[in-house]
């Protein structure tokens, strides 16, 4: 699936958010249009404040994912 960029936002909090386009056609004059985001969260034992085991959720989730989790959100419409 081929992507496109759109637009890179640096948010407040120091996050980046990626948009892209990854429409494609469908049939004859039909496309699905779809765009996607996507984030790379950095693991923090901040977002576990209210966890007792922040530190060992942590040490679990950078051993599966590394530093970073990447969070993307996609939607799809179909256009006639």
């Amino acid at each position: 699936m081929e992507s496109r960029l759109i637009d890179k936002i640096v948010l407040s909090n120091g996050l980046c958010l990626e948009s892209l386009d990854i429409s494609q056609p469908s049939a004859e004059d039909r496309r699905f249009v779809s765009l996607k985001a996507k984030m790379k969260v950095p693991l923090s034992t901040k977002y576990f404040a209210d966890t007792t085991d922040a530190e060992k959720i942590i040490s679990i989730l950078r051993k599966e994912y590394g530093n970073f989790i990447k969070y993307p959100y996609t939607q799809k419409i179909f256009c006639a």
